[in-house]
């Protein structure tokens, strides 16, 4: 496979997965909102997403991880880490926390300045992803010191233990995060290291994977779903569905990068700005669409309110760049951390006398 196609796939599988959150997140404000009902078929489509939406995402994350840390190092790591993921944590969760506070009266729930700034130890809404991620890496950078295939296996399964045996564990936010997603990014390590999206000769074999795993998918939430249970009862059989949501994912992205769909690939590269803006942009569209212009289509509100959370961020990330507000998403100069170690390193050393 080309190395071009390697690239693009990842960028197609950004863009379902943020395509998928941001429908669960819309839909779920609906349902908050009373424009739609909370029915079964609404919660089985929640919990089937849920399922396996974030952890492709965490799966994604450790696919460079190696690359990276080789060619940064552990210092030059965490500090892209500091300005790529804490970084537009703090910011955004200030945003769209002050948006809240400000909107209480319209938006589904109250807010006050004190929860916000609660985020360091109680992160809110959709920041709890950036908030888990870093301390992910963290973790990582940590851990994985060899790049040996035993090494590599090694991490996978205890990460697996771990996440199947997470009700042992302490009750501590970090630890269930780390718990409840290092696996996921494991997988991704290991996906990378033994060069499995490698194997997928051409478009046919890419079918055939995908049908075989979207088959053995949907056997799994089957299961997962049997006796009133969901996405929120972990074991093995969640793991499982959750590794076979990614790997479908990851088959369907390689068949559309395949076809040259370039929307895919644009918002797959947004999809950080998307992730930082859809809930304002879809809490917005629902106020708009309900409040003030009357739809009460829960069909309509779900459709447009989806395409808002989508497009309103990507746009206005465009714009924000091209006019100079790029810090929003990354630190300054005089702020970013990756940039003070580059100087640091860069530096003249003095000679001892």
């Amino acid at each position: 496979m080309k190395k071009e196609l390697r690239n693009s796939w990842v960028d197609h599988a950004k863009a379902l997965g943020i395509i998928l959150v941001v429908y669960g997140h819309v839909a779920r404000g609906l349902v908050s909102a009373g424009i739609m009902h909370d029915s079964d078929l609404y919660r089985l489509i929640d919990s089937v997403i849920y399922s396996f939406h974030m952890p492709l995402f965490f799966f994604l994350s450790g696919l460079f991880f190696v690359e990276s840390r080789r060619r940064r190092g552990i210092s030059g790591t965490l500090a892209t880490k500091i300005d790529t993921i804490l970084y537009p944590f703090i910011v955004w969760s200030i945003i769209q926390g002050g948006i809240e506070v400000s909107l209480s009266n319209y938006t589904n729930g109250s807010l006050a300045w004190r929860d916000v700034f609660q985020m360091f130890w109680q992160p809110r809404a959709q920041f709890w992803f950036l908030y888990a991620l870093f301390f992910v890496f963290a973790l990582a950078l940590i851990i994985y010191k060899s790049k040996s295939s035993r090494s590599i296996l090694t991490v996978l399964a205890i990460s697996s233990a771990a996440y199947i045996l997470q009700g042992l564990l302490a009750d501590h936010r970090i630890i269930l995060y780390i718990a409840d997603n290092f696996v996921f990014f494991a997988l991704g390590v290991a996906f990378t290291h033994f060069s499995l999206e490698d194997r997928t000769g051409n478009r046919d074999a890419l079918v055939k994977c995908a049908s075989v795993v979207l088959l053995v998918f949907i056997a799994l939430e089957i299961a997962l779903h049997s006796n009133g249970k969901n996405y929120t009862d972990k074991g093995f059989i969640s793991l499982s569905a959750a590794m076979a949501g990614i790997f479908m994912i990851v088959f369907i992205s390689m068949i559309t990068a395949c076809a040259g769909i370039r929307i895919l690939g644009t918002v797959g590269a947004m999809s950080m700005s998307i992730y930082l803006m859809h809930i304002i942009s879809g809490s917005g569209a629902r106020i708009l669409f309900g409040k003030i212009m009357g739809i009460h289509d829960p069909g309509t509100h779900l459709a447009l309110g989806t395409l808002a959370g989508l497009f309103i961020p990507l746009l206005a990330a465009l714009a924000m760049n091209r006019i100079g507000m790029d810090f929003l998403f990354a630190p300054p100069k005089l702020l970013s951390a990756g940039r003070r170690l580059e100087r640091l390193r860069s530096a003249p050393q003095s000679n001892p006398r």
